[in-house]
């Protein structure tokens, strides 16, 4: 007959003592306990995979963490597995790498994948655009959907997102959040964060309408325009705002420019203002002569904050 493998105990267990180098005894069907040099004492399972023909090794957990029986129970389920045709090892190995999976795609929410789209097309775009689609998103998409993994978003979501903006009476302001979350999705395909571009399924023109141009009249009679030039001058609000609308008609530039005007772009000796191409549309450096008028409010903005201070415009 032949030899029985011989089985522990936990009183055997217990008695082991660690030796000048690490040593195994055996329990039986591929099951022994290694004990190391420093005295702690592992459970090791010796199996061959039934995939690929070859021997080998995992480890469970330590003793008496896990106790005798439970290492038993643990190679049990082993075994059966492996007779089943499944290599353990590699099973654990795609469990984690599902778990990462899933955790991978919880995390890359739509917001945190409009951020990243945002800071990925620094050059793309001028400053001013960056934050005019960064104010849309914080404003009108993040609230319902931004904590959403961008792969669970659906065509509801989105148009949810779309009827809250038009609802206010900003059918504009709508079409443009459309035009941004489209680009998101685009963005998120190439990366593989999202199946598919869900904005294409979206009959835009349905949900919202085609936009209307709005006209805003343009003042034209002189003394309407001293009218307005006067009112500014008795603006009792923040000085830098005041200092900042009766700038205005000297300079014309957007108001984006003037808002986040800082010091280093005016130079008062040569009386010109250097716009830098990042916040330029046509992503060029401009620069504007100021008039006599003009270079006097600066001073005086200047000499109010402190002339070492430097001071940004961007709370105008």
């Amino acid at each position: 007959m032949p030899k029985l493998a011989s089985q522990l105990n936990d009183t055997q267990i217990k008695n082991l003592k660690p030796k000048d180098k690490d040593y195994a005894k055996g329990d039986g069907q591929g099951l022994q306990l290694l004990v190391k040099t420093n005295g702690k004492k592992i459970w090791e399972f010796i199996y061959k995979s039934p995939t690929t023909n070859k021997r080998r090794k995992t480890t469970f957990e330590t003793y008496p963490t896990m106790s005798l029986a439970n290492a038993r129970k643990r190679r049990t389920e082993w075994i059966e597995n492996i007779q089943g045709g499944t290599d353990p090892i590699d099973e654990k190995k795609n469990t984690k790498q599902a778990d990462k999976l899933i955790t991978s795609k919880k995390e890359n929410t739509f917001k945190k994948v409009a951020t990243k789209w945002l800071e990925a097309n620094p050059n793309d775009v001028s400053e001013n655009h960056i934050y005019k689609m960064t104010r849309v998103l914080e404003l009108y998409t993040y609230p319902l959907i931004g904590n959403i993994p961008i792969d669970e978003i659906t065509r509801l979501n989105i148009i949810e997102v779309l009827e809250a903006i038009k609802n206010k009476g900003i059918i504009e302001t709508a079409h443009r959040t459309y035009t941004i979350i489209n680009r998101v999705f685009k963005y998120a395909v190439t990366l593989e964060l999202a199946p598919h571009t869900i904005t294409a399924d979206i009959d835009k023109k349905t949900i919202l309408g085609k936009t209307k141009k709005a006209h805003y009249p343009t003042l034209t009679d002189e003394k309407e325009i001293g009218t307005l030039i006067l009112a500014m001058e008795e603006y009792q609000g923040e000085y830098s705002t005041k200092q900042a609308l009766r700038l205005l008609p000297y300079v014309f530039v957007r108001s984006f420019n003037l808002r986040h005007c800082e010091w280093n772009e005016i130079n008062l000796d040569k009386q010109e203002w250097t716009i830098p191409a990042s916040k330029m549309k046509t992503k060029e450096e401009f620069i504007l002569p100021l008039s006599t008028q003009a270079v006097k409010i600066l001073q005086e903005t200047k000499k109010f904050y402190g002339w070492n201070v430097p001071y940004k415009l961007d709370t105008i």
